[in-house]
């Protein structure tokens, strides 16, 4: 998100509905037989399956080891830190690709590339811009250079608690904090530098 405000980026989201459904399992999986089709006298006997279902904790990797080699013959990049997020490159144009579970947000600053994405995407569903994504209210005012970030559904806002938002700002400078703050700030500003100088690498 500090890339999305420092940048002015456009932020986009699509969705994938089916991201676990009719895969076919590289695993050999089993499960009880579901109730109302157990077959009479076979009541021992297990299924294996062919296809993933939904929950598998084989099955988002399934998925993400398919995405990933869909996406990287589209010509982006997989980040070396985390990989689920990946970067495609086109002179000064460039567009981020972050991929959680069926979720994707797209960060660009061209639309072109954006247009491009959405297209070779196509059977995924396009969100538009993003102002919602995995229980976090996303904000923008672009005039302010400022994107905040609420999730006030999980505060008992009748009970008095404010409506608590994490905010960036576009700014050349820092308040002057307090110790505490600097070393974490500093501690963050590393790590954060880091995970770019490497992604961008």
């Amino acid at each position: 998100m500090t890339l999305v405000t420092h940048y002015d980026l456009k932020l986009h989201q699509m969705n994938v509905k089916t991201a676990f459904l009719n895969e076919n399992s590289e695993e050999n999986v089993y499960m009880d037989q579901a109730v109302g089709i157990i077959e009479e006298g076979k009541e021992h006997m297990v299924c294996k399956l062919k296809k993933s279902i939904y929950g598998l904790k084989q099955d988002s990797r399934q998925w993400y080891l398919k995405f990933n080699d869909i996406i990287m013959c589209f010509e982006y990049k997989e980040n070396i830190v985390d990989q689920c997020i990946y970067m495609k490159v086109n002179g000064s144009k460039f567009i981020i690709l972050i991929l959680y579970v069926d979720d994707i947000l797209l960060a660009t600053n061209d639309l072109g590339l954006l247009s491009e994405t959405k297209k070779f995407l196509s059977k995924m569903k396009y969100m538009g811009e993003t102002y919602y994504v995995i229980g976090i209210e996303i904000f923008c005012d672009r005039s302010q250079g400022l994107l905040g970030l609420s999730r006030k559904e999980y505060m008992n806002i009748s009970q008095g608690t404010k409506n608590h938002m994490l905010k960036y700002r576009k700014s050349d400078h820092l308040d002057a904090p307090t110790m505490e703050a600097k070393f974490v700030a500093c501690f963050k500003a590393i790590v954060q530098g880091n995970w770019c100088r490497i992604f961008i690498s």
